[in-house]
């Protein structure tokens, strides 16, 4: 009885904690490029105009995530918050089918481990963000817990969030195909037709997918050298990432094993085989993700594979209720994987980047009137934008040139700005058009090299770029053409 009421209370606490540091992370870090576009697609006046933007494959993700993100901005106003709303529940909602797909199996410490695992390590971030990835964890989470209780409707609805979600969750098939023939092949067809099922909103989507291949995903294919070009280095990334942040957790683990061998009691059954081929099923996804990028968009992003951090968490918790049975380890473990985030916060809370820092000195920037502000970083404009107050907003403008993008190693987000400027207001120009035009004009530059083609241009066609104001992450320019001379 005591066990019982520790387990309640530890799970409540838990569950407190998530609900405040997502609330607090989601309403003190600003929009990123994408998810300015995804806001704004989900605020558009109709429903049938979001569908008119993705049929013309301006955004190459599925709509269900934007039609949520609607409903919390039209049910709670539009906040940073609201937005963020259906993932941080979505989020919340794989760790709760996390725990219950391990609890089956293993005692609670451990189940209750392998749910914390999957908020403390690089999968959290995505729990506030105004994307669809946390609802693609859910969607595999709900489905891996579905087919291990043999509940073939819950398994094709959670299959069908998840496709719904990102077109990428069609990796999921091999996975479950395989646990199932491994667990009943002779009685697998009503599960195989489950699956089946939660995958046949794919064919509703193909022109959809076809659409956005054909455009917004096409920008990636223009540079073979591009930053999420597929190699085997994005997977010793994604390893890296999962040790940065699993860091103590995972040296307890391993020296608690050591400890535990020493002093060997009885063992506790972990996850059954076909439980253990669908957690090595989705272990496998990022080495799948590899392979399909490499024939398709030819970009590789681990959040593309989200639902990879459910293995972790299968293999972790299993094996911490194998090799340390006792109950205190295991709690020590649940409580080691809350000491990255309590002592190392940096590590977990959002970082203010240049699109922030303006946001802050906007009010206090005093610029010279009557020209217009370029900002030469692609990625931060949709941000800045977002945030800048209405006299400075009229003034920001980004210069588009296709064939200079394509040579960064970072081409997406420039073609970004372009798709989305029918949802944004945006000022964009062509760069020969606009500096012809204009006798001078102020630049926002953050420096970075792999998106910003602009002042390296300027410079090398004479312009002179005077240096007015000099913040952490900005430089303010005062651009001038060239003069009769050096002509």
């Amino acid at each position: 009885m005591l066990a019982r009421s520790v387990d309640r209370w530890a799970i409540l606490v838990l569950c407190a904690l998530y609900v405040a540091a997502a609330s607090y992370i989601a309403t003190s870090k600003p929009y990123w490029l994408d998810e300015t576009t995804t806001v704004g697609m989900a605020s558009l006046p109709k429903v049938a105009d979001l569908f008119a933007y993705l049929v013309e494959g301006r955004e190459p993700h599925p709509p269900l995530p934007f039609l949520l993100i609607r409903l919390s901005i039209a049910l709670f106003g539009s906040s940073e918050l609201s937005a963020r709303l259906p993932s941080i529940l979505a989020f919340f909602g794989a760790m709760v089918a996390t725990y219950h797909f391990l609890r089956l199996r293993l005692p609670a410490p451990s189940a209750i481990a392998g749910a914390v695992l999957l908020a403390v390590g690089p999968a959290g971030y995505y729990a506030t963000e105004a994307r669809g990835y946390a609802l693609l964890l859910c969607g595999g989470a709900c489905a891996a817990l579905a087919w291990q209780r043999r509940s073939h409707a819950g398994l094709a609805a959670g299959l069908a969030l998840a496709i719904s979600a990102h077109y990428y969750a069609v990796m999921l098939a091999p996975a479950f195909v395989a646990a199932t023939l491994v667990r009943d092949r002779r009685a697998s067809l009503p599960t195989l037709t489950a699956i089946g099922a939660g995958f046949a909103p794919l064919l509703l989507y193909m022109p959809l997918i076809r659409a956005a291949l054909a455009n917004g995903l096409s920008s990636w294919q223009y540079n073979p050298d591009n930053i999420a070009r597929p190699s085997f280095d994005q997977l010793i990334q994604m390893a890296l990432g999962i040790f940065a942040r699993l860091t103590i957790p995972l040296l307890f683990l391993a020296f608690a094993a050591i400890y535990q061998r020493r002093r060997p009691i009885a063992p506790i059954p972990g996850l059954n085989l076909a439980e253990k081929v669908l957690a090595m099923g989705l272990l496998m996804l990022p080495f799948v993700l590899l392979a399909l990028s490499k024939a398709t968009v030819g970009a590789f992003f681990a959040r593309y594979v989200i639902v990879w951090h459910l293995g972790v968490s299968f293999a972790a918790a299993a094996t911490l209720a194998i090799r340390c049975p006792r109950p205190v380890l295991q709690w020590a473990f649940v409580f080691s994987c809350l000491v990255g985030p309590l002592c190392w916060s940096s590590l977990y809370l959002p970082k203010p980047g240049p699109a922030a820092e303006l946001t802050n000195a906007w009010p206090n920037l005093s610029l010279p009137a009557n020209l217009p502000l370029v900002h030469a970083d692609a990625l931060e404009f949709g941000t800045v934008w977002h945030y800048a107050p209405p006299e400075i907003r009229q003034r920001l403008v980004y210069l588009h040139d296709r064939s200079e993008s394509r040579l960064t190693r970072d081409p997406v987000p420039e073609h970004a700005i372009q798709l989305a400027t029918s949802v944004f207001p945006y000022r964009t120009e062509p760069y020969a058009d606009f500096v012809r035009s204009r006798a001078g004009f102020l630049m926002l530059s953050t420096g970075d090299l792999l998106r910003e083609w602009l002042p390296h241009r300027l410079r090398a066609e004479g312009y002179r770029l005077e240096t007015l104001l000099t913040l952490p992450r900005h430089t303010l320019y005062r651009v001038s053409p060239p003069s009769p001379a050096a002509d």
